[in-house]
């Protein structure tokens, strides 16, 4: 399928206002990836669990010093989820949280009390985290839709895989898409100055949103913080619009090259067929997918979609931070760091966490 959306298309307003983006690690988890992607083409196989982590990222106003939390990851204690959550966790998914959002934003130096804002890319339990952990002071920001499709909660619906305590007790804002259109989805100026917006990102669930925060001006560059929009970057690479360059095809395994591989220029994933456990709207999900190709394409963007693990770069989680710049440090100055030419072809190399075969 080629894309329908060219990267010179997408058009982000100017703005001489920006954010600060620090990376956090919010969850490990080992999971089957056919609830979540197929191979493409038919017949080559995909490894049988897939380290998929749960990036989580604290965005602070440049120049108000204003702080949001977009993603918390899982919860420390099990015990506390929803039966249908630990449904999920006994049936063989395999999770490791060793310390929590908070936990990590604390010991970094982060007052808990500074931070106004935690906005959910969705309400599933890796993303939605223990909003408990932060005080009252601090808002619950969600996508339109998601109070509809998830509450009540547990235990008023006992089927229900969310808490109906997230909801209470402190301000939830179920945002308004006000803002300019980008990439042909409706979005919202968190700030109001063009330095942060909240892009509405249907497919994988009610109310899923992605984050695009504007990291330098003058030149322009931007980090797309993707969620759940796609669960591996070979969903959306190669493209029409970034082809696999012939130096990363001599990465590829003997069973892509037998059959002639794909065409280099389509992803090596496709979203899971009709019929099958996956997104809620499998069209809207593979729709939205060509518009992050087109993201994707572009030099000022740097797309990081949550369970993304290769751009970690090396399969011991404790080398994280070589290349790549964890909390407290800032991801913020990616281009000048060559942050995203170094993990764009990552998940091709054996030893990547993110490696598909």
């Amino acid at each position: 399928m080629t894309s329908t959306v060219e990267p010179s298309g997408i058009h982000i307003p100017a703005s001489s206002s920006t954010v600060r983006v620090k990376l956090l690690e919010g969850v490990r988890r080992l999971v089957d990836p056919a609830q979540f992607y197929w191979s493409s083409p038919a017949g080559v196989t995909t490894n049988e669990n897939m380290d998929a982590p749960v990036w989580c990222f604290l965005v602070e106003h440049a120049s108000s010093g204003r702080r949001v939390m977009f993603d918390l990851g899982a919860r420390m204690d099990l015990d506390g989820q929803p039966q249908a959550v630990k449904n999920d966790v006994e049936m063989g998914m395999i999770m490791d949280v060793e310390k929590d959002v908070a936990t990590q934003l604390k010991e970094g130096g982060v007052e808990l009390e500074s931070v106004e804002a935690v906005i959910w890319s969705h309400g599933h339990f890796d993303h939605h985290g223990d909003i408990h952990t932060f005080p009252k002071s601090t808002k619950l920001v969600i996508g339109p839709g998601t109070q509809a499709h998830f509450r009540p909660g547990y235990p008023l619906d006992e089927d229900s895989a969310i808490l109906e305590d997230y909801f209470k007790d402190r301000e939830v804002r179920e945002i308004v898409y006000d803002g300019p259109v980008i990439g042909g989805y409706s979005s919202h100026d968190y700030f109001g100055d063009g330095s942060f917006f909240l892009v509405d990102a249907p497919g994988h669930c009610p109310g899923h949103l992605v984050g695009l925060a504007r990291t330098t001006s003058a030149p322009d560059t931007f980090i797309l913080l993707g969620g759940d929009s796609a669960h591996h970057p070979a969903l959306f690479r190669p493209s029409v619009h970034k082809p696999l360059p012939p130096m990363q095809q001599e990465l590829l395994p003997p069973s892509l090259k037998t059959i002639g591989g794909p065409a280099y220029a389509e992803p090596f994933l496709q979203v899971v067929p009709k019929g099958k456990p996956g997104p809620h709207d499998r069209d809207a999900a593979a729709a939205f997918i060509e518009t992050l190709k087109a993201f994707d394409a572009r030099d000022d963007v740097w797309v990081i979609v949550a369970h993304d693990g290769s751009i970690v770069l090396d399969s011991s989680i404790e080398a994280k931070q070589g290349i790549l710049p964890f909390f407290p440090e800032e991801i913020t100055r990616w281009k000048e760091k060559h942050l995203k030419e170094k993990t764009f072809w990552a998940f091709l190399s054996s030893g990547n966490p993110g490696y598909l075969w």
